[in-house]
């Protein structure tokens, strides 16, 4: 399994606690970003705790960011631009990484998706 896909397992696994937080988050402090941590997670291990949880606004964002400069400055672009643009009635921007590993930046979607399955059922 790919940190990509393990990480993306991981806050699909805490996608209620994120949504809560993200939602509470925008309503006190306005635009930002949700950063999330989880620790390593062992082979076989499927459920995972969350180690840390913080809300950025956009402000702090701008702020930490600035003084970056080449692929990170861009990355912080990507991820400003991101909490400019997201809808924070069904999104939240989340920035998640697994220990000291790379972090990825999604938009998550604040209500999962029910899928139908026939043959297995609702999921």
């Amino acid at each position: 399994m790919t940190t990509r896909s393990l990480l993306m397992a991981c806050i699909m696994a805490a996608h209620e606690e994120l949504a809560s937080f993200a939602r509470k988050s925008f309503s006190a402090d306005g635009r930002g970003v949700v950063r999330i941590g989880f620790p390593i997670v062992p082979a076989g291990v499927t459920a995972v705790g969350v180690a840390d949880l913080v809300y950025h606004t956009l402000e702090e964002i701008r702020t930490l960011t600035r003084g970056m400069s080449g692929t990170e400055h861009e990355d912080a672009d990507i991820l400003i631009r991101m909490a400019e643009t997201y809808d924070p009635e069904t999104q939240a921007v989340v920035l998640a990484a697994i220990d000291r590993q790379p972090p990825i930046s999604i938009r998550l979607r604040l209500d999962r998706p029910v899928i139908v399955d026939e043959a297995e059922g609702i999921h």
